[in-house]
């Protein structure tokens, strides 16, 4: 009697619960449930809204349910932002009768190492956690919960909970009622970061923020939906901390772990807020674009653009009547020709490729023609040939020539990088299409700006010395040095395609030699045509691909090896070089290779790191990105604690600063 009493009251009374069953997950290295801080609720109508996270309604209709995870010893789950490995867990509720569910309320997590391999830092929780999220509704409570997380030790499980939900609601007159987690749920709430940490942030700029009042034990933890991983590094100062962030950022989430409590902020950057004042932003925008003329100016020193220089000069004195057009003509070459090396920077990035200065000569098809193009100069120059167009070809050809040669002292000035050009590039690749286009225009006018001083005042060639037999001996030696960077070229060819290309290469290069020997005009045309397009075809061809890996000292970057060894307390001086960069070998002949670069490396406690990048590595091009610089050669004394990056061109003395690193 009594037990069918029992069962009666069952079937008529409204259907209550504090938490759900536990489950176990599909490894058994966890168990899930969800516990709630009310078993009934009021049929009270509610108006519905956005709930910002972090905040605790205590109005009729409101639940607070906890999604509950036990871990076994040993085994720990994630953050919002699990660092360097693991994945954030994702709550997809499935709600009817309009109830509605808010974001996950994440508790202040902790950092774990993972070692294997290499040694990992990873933001979550260990043994037991409960993530938090609001309910509301007025009516029956109806609908389920898939949980997905992931549960690490040194193995990493992928993890799913499906939880059904039913509670039932009481009528208007009744208050919510409170469940037995009603306590322990108020508790854990309470804990979650205060937001008076909002305060004390403050950008510096678009990469640092500072951290005022912090302690020497609080530990500081980064969220940012644009980014997982750990993209800052804290350094200190007199009287705060410093971020300083890999990247820019639209949004941050800052969480300062205190022993006794933990403190959260948030940080919107604006234009506005990112600087501290217009005028600091326009000057910096200005000496930027200064930086780019000065560069472009720079480059006309550098050995791969100075042969073209001395060719024009050569060309100025057996034309000088004729100077003003072909000097007019080269100038407009050069800068469009970085106008469009500029446009096609912007489309290419924008594709989501990380490209920067000198991509092309990681390109195998552009260095077979830049190649075959050197080659047909310096036959020209040993006065193998002439192609004689009919007249009216002949005079379109004479007039676009000078044209051609500002193209081609573009395309040698790549593979260099001059004092200043760093710093702009890297300013430009920031900006919008106008002022990226203006930047690459600031630099091709620097490079133009020796055939623009001739033009300006054509009397001046006058100052070159009078046509004579040194001019054969000067055409000589430059079709020797086309010849000598045509060899160079062909090196670097070699590090990005299959050894047995080289041979056809070579043949393709003697069989451009013969069709200019044995042909006239339309048939050398036409025959190096053919032999270009055949031989740019195979070079990107899966059968002459070179999949070999190096094992040099040289040889293929992880950031996770640096960060691996930076973790252990090694010091590294990292190096990214690659064959086709000459301003990286000018810096690896006067400091990197050197006996003194050794001793300054040893008596600092540093190893080098050097890095090739002759073949592309998106490894590189991400790395190079995030530590601000968008081409080589790129180098930087490395610790645990602070990165100090060096200028393009190397001093011993820039060298000696960087491995100086001052110690917490």
């Amino acid at each position: 009697m009594i037990f069918r009493a029992f069962l009666l009251i069952l079937f008529f009374c409204p259907q209550v619960f504090a938490a759900t069953d536990w489950q176990l997950s599909k490894s058994k290295k966890s168990k899930g449930r969800i516990i709630f801080s009310h078993d009934q609720v009021s049929d009270a109508q509610y108006s519905e809204g956005q709930y910002s996270e972090g905040q605790y309604l205590e109005a009729q209709n409101t639940l607070l349910a906890g999604i509950e995870i036990q871990l076994q010893p040993g085994w720990h789950t994630y953050w919002k932002n699990p660092g360097e490995i693991g994945l954030a867990p994702k709550s997809k509720w499935s709600l009817e009768n309009n109830w509605t569910a808010g974001p996950i309320l994440y508790p202040t997590p902790e950092k774990h190492s993972v070692s294997g391999k290499s040694t990992l830092t990873s933001f979550g929780y260990s043994n037991n956690v409960v993530y938090l999220t609001e309910l509301r509704g007025s009516q029956d409570l109806k609908g389920t919960l898939e949980f997905n997380y992931l549960v690490c030790e040194t193995l990493c499980v992928p993890e799913k909970l499906i939880f059904n939900l039913k509670l039932k609601v009481g009528k208007a007159s009744e208050a919510q009622r409170q469940s037995s987690e009603f306590e322990r749920l108020k508790k854990l709430k309470a804990k979650l970061p205060a937001t008076s940490l909002a305060a004390d942030l403050k950008w510096l700029s678009s990469k640092e923020v500072s951290i005022s009042n912090l302690e020497a034990n609080d530990e500081v933890f980064v969220f940012s939906p644009e980014k997982s991983g750990i993209f800052w590094t804290l350094e200190p100062t007199e009287n705060k901390k410093v971020l300083r962030l890999h990247k820019e950022f639209s949004k941050l989430e800052i969480l300062v772990k205190k022993p006794e409590s933990s403190l959260s902020g948030e940080l919107t950057q604006t234009p506005a807020s990112a600087s501290s004042d217009s005028a600091a932003t326009e000057v910096s925008f200005f000496l930027a674009l200064l930086f780019a003329f000065i560069g472009g100016i720079i480059l006309n020193l550098m050995p791969c653009v100075l042969p073209v220089l001395m060719l024009k000069a050569h060309s100025l004195v057996l034309s000088s009547k004729k100077a003003h057009g072909t000097l007019l003509a080269t100038s407009l070459g050069i800068i469009s020709s970085f106008v469009l090396v500029g446009v096609l920077t912007g489309l290419l990035r924008q594709a989501g490729l990380q490209i920067g200065w000198g991509f092309q000569f990681q390109i195998p098809g552009f260095l077979v023609i830049i190649n075959l193009i050197l080659f047909l100069f310096a036959l020209n120059l040993f006065g193998l040939f002439e192609i004689n167009l009919p007249n009216r070809l002949n005079q379109k050809f004479s007039n676009g020539g000078p044209f051609l040669e500002g193209v081609f002292a573009t395309i040698l000035a790549t593979p260099c990088s001059a004092p200043f050009l760093g710093t702009a590039l890297t300013y430009a690749l920031t900006q919008g299409w106008p002022s990226l286009l203006l930047f690459f225009f600031m630099m091709g006018l620097g490079l133009a700006t020796p055939y623009l001083l001739f033009l300006v005042n054509p009397s001046w060639v006058r100052f070159l010395p009078k046509p004579g037999r040194w001019m054969d001996r000067m055409k000589r030696i430059l079709a020797y040095v086309l010849l000598a960077t045509m060899l160079w070229l062909t090196y670097v060819l070699q590090q990005q395609v299959a050894t047995s290309f080289i041979s056809i290469f070579l043949v393709g290069v003697f069989a451009v030699f013969i069709v200019i020997k044995e042909f006239k005009t339309w048939g050398r045309i036409l025959g190096i045509a053919i032999i270009a397009s055949g031989l740019t075809y195979a070079s990107s061809s899966e059968a002459f691909s070179n999949h070999a890996i190096s094992t040099s000292a040289e040889a293929l970057f992880t950031e996770s090896d640096l960060e691996e060894r930076l973790a252990k307390g090694e010091k590294i001086f990292l190096y990214i070089t690659a064959d086709w960069c000459l301003t990286c070998k000018f810096n690896e002949v006067n400091v990197i290779n050197t006996k003194g670069f050794k001793a300054l490396l040893k008596d600092n406690n540093f190893s080098l790191m050097k890095v090739d990048w002759t073949k592309r590595d998106a490894a590189v091009a991400a790395f190079l990105e995030k530590n601000g610089r968008v081409g080589i050669p790129f180098a930087g004394a490395f610790t645990s604690e602070r990165i100090s990056l060096l200028p393009e061109l190397l001093t011993f003395e820039d060298v000696k600063k960087a491995l100086l690193v001052p110690r917490r």
